[in-house]
């Protein structure tokens, strides 16, 4: 009995240090945004339902190609930490340049409206690219509104309004608590200022940590997609979060994510070393070879293309990734 406990403790630990960290710093509260669902309890806890067990009850082991080992989530918690506590200064005191790395947002806390306008506007130009890449190189077209939708990685709502002005319903997770208060201030601006608002999806906005499958409380998506998101993430995080990408998708669903291939220099050189991204501290970039991506997703059960393009989105001496994969109609749950 003592082991089927385990899972829950270190569950919810590492997001109650967090917390303890954000009140003490006299931030918002998490409150709002914690999604463990209330079934993830020590009774009923199951793969299902977290990526911290595996099927058998004991601790899920993510392998990452790149480092030759195994990872749990838990051994992963001090580093996910470290980040999260960087990207939710950034959340408060830089949100805008945080997202887009132009120098016109550095340093603004809030933007003038026709800035402001500008930047949500580029959410819905990545949308269409997403979608129309979809259309030619994904598994089918995105054409049913009434699909539910998976913004990983979402800072202030950029690109999951644009996408809930398409589709019937987004969930918006991301690890920064203030990024999100400001998704959800601008998306209600967004509606109670445009006369077709009556046609906008539903936008839900999550807090995650990296058992995903726990912060969307056992939704499976149609489709899901990222981008500009994991470079940021140490490559052993980067496998962890993959996976559950893989996993949440319904049978039948697809997604579309972008993550570098290949960067040549600095942290990225050192992607395993988990003690010193801790120390390193700040903003910091990582990539997973094409070779390794296919085999994670191949070992959830999903079928993938990994398509490398250059330094879009990225330093161009290194090289972009567009993961395409997508979940067999017939898929079952793997462990």
């Amino acid at each position: 009995m003592h082991m089927k406990f385990r899972p829950v403790i270190l569950v919810v630990l590492p997001v109650a240090l967090l917390g303890v960290f954000l009140t003490h710093h006299q931030l918002s509260p998490l409150r709002q945004f914690i999604c463990i669902p209330a079934a993830a309890t020590a009774a009923s806890l199951s793969w299902e339902l977290s990526g911290v067990i595996d099927r058998f009850g004991g601790a899920r082991q993510y392998f990452v190609g790149l480092c030759n080992r195994s990872y749990t989530i838990p051994d992963l918690y001090d580093v996910f930490t470290a980040h999260s506590i960087e990207w939710a200064i950034l959340g408060k005191k830089d949100p805008w340049w945080s997202v887009i790395s132009a120098d016109e947002f550095r340093g603004k806390v809030d933007l003038p409206a026709e800035q402001k306008q500008r930047f949500y506007d580029s959410g819905k130009i990545h949308r269409d690219m997403i979608l129309q890449d979809i259309q030619v190189n994904g598994s089918r077209p995105l054409d049913n509104r009434s699909i539910s939708v998976l913004d990983f990685g979402c800072g202030v709502g950029r690109l999951g309004m644009a996408f809930a002005r398409t589709f019937a319903e987004v969930t918006c997770v991301d690890q920064s608590v203030f990024h999100l208060e400001i998704a959800k201030k601008e998306w209600q601006i967004q509606k109670e200022s445009d006369s077709e608002a009556r046609t906008f999806g539903q936008l839900n906005l999550k807090m995650s940590g990296p058992d995903l499958l726990a912060a969307v409380a056992a939704k499976r998506f149609d489709f899901v997609y990222s981008l500009i998101v994991l470079q940021h993430m140490i490559s052993p995080l980067q496998i962890v979060y993959l996976e559950q990408l893989c996993d949440i998708l319904k049978p039948g669903g697809q997604g579309w994510v972008h993550i570098p291939t290949l960067i040549p220099r600095g942290l990225a050189s050192r992607p395993c070393d988990v003690q010193l991204s801790k120390k390193q501290g700040g903003i910091q970039m990582y990539h997973t070879p094409k070779v390794f991506l296919e085999e994670s997703f191949r070992s959830r059960g999903c079928n993938v293309t990994v398509l490398e393009r250059g330094g879009i989105w990225i330093n161009p001496s290194s090289t972009s990734g567009i993961i395409l994969f997508n979940k067999p109609s017939h898929a079952a749950s793997l462990e």
